[in-house]
């Protein structure tokens, strides 16, 4: 069995072809909600909506991978856990014009445990699992680099996203769309 999981992981990825759509997986913090300010001056980051528009209209799926603390929501409850990070980025939120939504994304991944937070592999390899379920190419983008290193080792391809003041730069639609 863990051979079988072993090659899964090396392998899959490499199943879907250039030019196949992908599963963008995104950090919130400082990708798409600004946080550098502090927890209490939330907002989208400049660029990250229309980004995320511009995924979906493309026809890559999007999905959040969020580290949240183990105390938040019950024990092992998914929507109690996503309902705290809700309840905690509207009490920051400042752009009452653009309130945060999780419509856009077609999932969120976040860890029930501590040690399961990024850079742990953990979220990393559930998401892998969802983009090969879906045959999507797995994408992996993060102002973090430590996360990204471990997206990479499970097989993702990622990008470092930068910044030039407040503006991010997200992975390029000419090479997602490769």
């Amino acid at each position: 069995m863990l051979r079988f999981l072993l090659i899964s992981f090396l392998f899959f990825p490499l199943l879907a072809s250039a030019g196949s759509k992908a599963f963008v997986w995104l950090d919130l913090g400082d990708v798409i909600v600004e946080t550098r300010n502090g927890y209490e001056k939330m907002h989208y980051m400049p660029g990250a909506v229309e980004y995320v528009n511009e995924l979906k209209l493309r026809g890559h799926s999007v999905g959040l991978i969020v580290n949240i603390p183990e105390s938040w929501g019950q024990p092992e409850d998914y929507n109690s856990k996503i309902n705290e990070l809700l309840v905690f980025l509207k009490k920051g939120w400042i752009d009452q014009e653009h309130p945060f939504t999780l419509a856009p994304f077609d999932q969120v991944l976040i860890p029930f445990f501590d040690r399961q937070r990024k850079p742990a592999p953990d979220l990393f390899v559930m998401a892998l699992e969802v983009s090969n379920k879906r045959n999507l190419r797995p994408i992996f983008q993060s102002e973090n680099v430590e996360e990204v290193n471990s997206a990479k080792t499970v097989g993702f391809t990622t990008h470092l996203v930068t910044f030039s003041g407040p503006q991010a730069h997200y992975l390029a639609f000419e090479e997602l769309d490769k």
